[in-house]
């Protein structure tokens, strides 16, 4: 019975210790509804497409799905050439910059530069790069991907010619589709790695978790269980023994056998003070505060995901 209890002891110190006792640093949760960001919402154009009253109802179109969805929505429709991954840096800073790092939100880079070929790219940030994930996972298909191939049937190809109604229509679709995947969700036990900033996002309570650690889901898949069961099994027997051997004393000694009781005659007492006192003085050590900042390479100091497609 004693073996059994040490044993589950040592396995529950090792869960604790891997649990609760290893450092969880950076974590940081997204930020709050900020009003005057969802001001900045809607549609920024380099080019002079729209009308008045078509810029206002795209811009309305845009406000309210992201009200809807409760996250940041901004389409920059540019002009200009840029690489992939100068589209990629451009998308993740200018995000930043309308609103502000690690919040809820999608940025929509829209290539009409006459580049060949064209590259859209779709930033994300907080609970965005868990709803529209960037990478697959268990299975299921890219859900920028996705997006982009519905968006796509309504912009055109490189070298077309540029309809102001196509991309209004495309630009409708993409809100469509950023309601569609909203419904649906993040998905279940999905959680995203940011290598530039080497970081894990994840979601706990509705909010989007920034974390240098794996989350706990991850920590907790059977296999992982079982080799921590595993693990605390051997360290629990290990502790068993240890635990044994301490309290397995030896046979002891008669002092009498030691000594001739004939030739054993006291005749003086005395008493003698073998432990000498002294005072002792705590030595207080200093303390000091430590902490760790990251940042998101060139990009920006948050995390994000994304996606991008050429045209």
């Amino acid at each position: 019975m004693v073996k059994i209890k040490n044993i589950i002891s040592g396995i529950i110190s090792v869960l604790f210790i891997y649990l609760f006792l290893m450092p969880i640093s950076g974590i940081v949760f997204a930020e709050a509804d900020n009003q005057e960001y969802f001001e900045n919402c809607g549609l920024y154009t380099e080019y002079g497409l729209f009308s008045e009253s078509e810029l206002k109802e795209i811009n309305d179109t845009i406000k309210q799905t992201a009200e809807e969805i409760d996250m940041y929505v901004l389409v920059y429709i540019s002009s200009t050439n840029l690489t992939d991954s100068e589209t990629e840096v451009f998308a993740d800073k200018m995000y930043e910059d309308l609103f502000g790092e690690n919040t809820d939100g999608l940025f929509f880079y829209v290539d009409l530069s006459g580049g060949v070929p064209a590259y859209d790219y779709i930033s994300t940030s907080g609970m965005a790069i868990l709803t529209y994930t960037d990478s697959k996972n268990d299975g299921d298909s890219n859900r920028i991907d996705s997006m982009l191939e519905e968006i796509y049937e309504y912009f055109p190809s490189s070298g077309e010619e540029i309809k102001a109604n196509d991309i209004k229509l495309g630009i409708e679709e993409f809100c469509r589709q950023l309601k569609i995947y909203a419904k649906r969700g993040a998905k279940k036990g999905y959680y995203a790695y940011d290598s530039a900033d080497h970081k894990y996002i994840y979601s706990k309570n509705g909010k989007a978790v920034i974390s240098s650690k794996k989350p706990l889901f991850v920590m907790f898949k059977p296999l992982n269980v079982l080799i921590g069961l595993l693990t605390g099994f051997v360290v629990g027997i290990v502790m068993y023994f240890i635990i044994k051997s301490t309290y397995k004393f030896k046979k002891s000694c008669d002092s009498s056998a030691y000594i001739a009781r004939n030739n054993s005659n006291f005749t003086e007492t005395n008493d003698i003070f073998i432990r000498q006192y002294t005072d002792r003085k705590r030595i207080e050590s200093s303390s000091g505060s430590s902490h760790h900042s990251s940042g998101g390479g060139s990009s920006g100091g948050g995390s994000h995901g994304g996606g991008g497609g050429h045209r």
